[in-house]
Order: C-alpha cells, then structure tokens, then sequence
C-alpha cells in the first residue's frame, strides 16, 4: 500500500469516527443525505462511499463542508491532530484533548449570562459525580 492509499485510509477512519461522535451511521446513503442538506453541496451515495472505503479524498470544499457539518476542523479530519493548535487539558485524573466540538462549547458557555453559567457547571458537576 503506497502512501497516498495510507492517507486515504486514515482520512476515512476519521471520518467514520466523527460521524459516530455525532450519532450518524457511517452508510454512503446517510452521510450523503446528511452532508447535502447541511451543505446544500451535492454528493451522491457514490462519493460517499467511496470517502468512507478510503478510496478518495473530499474535494478541498467538500472537506470544509464535512468538517463543519461534523464539527471538527478540516485539518483534524484529513491529517489527524490539528497542527501546531492541538489542545490538551492536564488534570489530576489525566490528560485530554480538547476537540473543536469542544472548543466550540466553550465558547457558547463563555458567551452566557453568568447564571446560566452556574447552572450548566452545576448540571455538570451532578453528572460527572460516578465518572
């Protein structure tokens, strides 16, 4: 297997993992439904499966769209990590990455009145209790 099938490759098993991370079934039909109606760029079953085999890689627009629609940067989704912007918490029970989904609820949270912002640290508190 040359590189560039490796990469192809490696792109789809992100891909499928991003999708799972959002709750959609990794299928040619589903992601090519989904991805037009979010984008209103059309893909066909076709393209999709062949992003999900790791036969191809998404047009450079397509891979913006994709990684918007899944909520991940377009360089998490085609190389992996984010280069050079990859962030990670360190805490007393670990080290953790922090994804752009993640980034993106932080910024909704910062943006909040601060009582809602009690309100969601005390939600998240009383559901992390077991973990």
């Amino acid at each position: 297997m040359n590189n560039d099938e490796k990469e192809k490759n490696t792109l789809a098993t992100r891909l499928i993992a991003a999708l799972q991370a959002k709750g959609i079934k990794p299928s040619p039909t589903v992601v090519s439904q989904g991805f037009n109606e979010f984008s209103g760029n059309a893909v066909t079953p076709h393209t999709a499966r062949n992003w999900l085999l790791g036969k191809a890689f998404p047009q450079h627009d397509k891979l913006v769209a994709l990684s918007n629609w899944l909520e991940v940067s377009p360089s998490e989704l085609r190389y992996g990590h984010e280069v050079g912007k990859q962030m990670m918490f360190k805490s007393s029970s670990g080290e953790f990455e922090i994804t752009q989904a993640d980034r993106k609820m932080i910024e909704r949270y910062l943006k909040l009145p601060i009582g809602k912002q009690e309100l969601i640290r005390d939600v998240v508190e009383t559901y992390s209790r077991n973990y």
